[in-house]
């Protein structure tokens, strides 16, 4: 078993995945729900050696209601216990079209810590109050694992609104505004500058690891920004998902 830390500061140990938690995958139901990585960090979570923010009056782990910060250094680490840190996918050049494969080590992805006043939020259940360059005050929360199934659970006809509600599934109130679809539109109509500040804000409240990075295409040099991919070779150390020509990060 493996001791781990998240960025709020839970801390507790997992096991390495088995076979019957790959079949998690293939679970239609679940899929669905968008509950298949809820039900994936449950099945190796093993002792909660420290809950951090978290109220566990039952001593149970709620792992659908954890920061989603927390989720994903979660998953990183148990796919880097699982299979090893060094994970290689393969890469579409949006300049040039060609198509190669990158490997990163899971185990230099810089992380910091979910802020103060984030850890505070999580405590209490207190919305945290932000002011908008445009001098409205507005009521946020952190994203969770419930809003994580929300979005995993989204059908193809709103696949395109998943940045969307990222962003709106944060927001609480705002324009005096608390219903979900009230909130929804008021932020789709934000400018994209009050909408790029948000991003900032949260960045900075929710912490957790760093999964954007640089990548250079070997066919035209061109760089390209993209968000660590959690696809099916994340799961998996089999080379068939990347091909043996791969780039290296760093």
């Amino acid at each position: 078993m493996l001791d781990i830390t998240c960025p709020s500061g839970l801390r507790g140990t997992i096991r390495g995945m088995k076979v019957k938690d790959e079949q998690l995958f293939t679970d239609k139901k679940l899929s669905r729900q968008g509950r298949v990585i809820s039900e994936l960090l449950r099945a190796c979570w093993q002792t909660t050696l420290d809950p951090g923010p978290y109220p566990t009056p039952s001593g149970v782990i709620a792992f659908d209601q954890l920061l989603a910060a927390d989720r994903i250094s979660l998953l990183i680490q148990l796919r880097a216990y699982t299979f090893g840190a060094d994970y290689e996918f393969q890469v579409t050049c949006p300049n040039c079209r060609n198509r190669f494969g990158w490997g990163i080590d899971l185990d230099k992805l810089e992380s910091k810590p979910v802020s103060a006043a984030g850890l505070e939020h999580v405590r209490t259940g207190e919305p945290l109050l932000v002011d908008l360059p445009d001098g409205r005050k507005i009521k946020v929360r952190l994203l969770t694992g419930r809003d994580e199934e929300f979005i995993a659970a989204l059908g193809v006809k709103e696949e395109n609104k998943i940045l969307l509600y990222n962003l709106a599934k944060r927001v609480l109130e705002i324009d005096g505004k608390q219903e979900w679809k009230d909130v929804l539109a008021i932020v789709e109509d934000l400018e994209a500058r009050t909408a790029d500040y948000l991003w900032d804000v949260f960045d900075d409240l929710e912490g957790g690891v760093d999964t954007m990075f640089n990548i250079e295409c070997p066919g035209c040099a061109a760089l390209q920004t993209t968000m660590l991919p959690f696809e099916a070779s994340f799961f998996s150390s089999r080379k068939r998902f990347a091909p043996s020509t791969t780039s290296r990060s760093g």
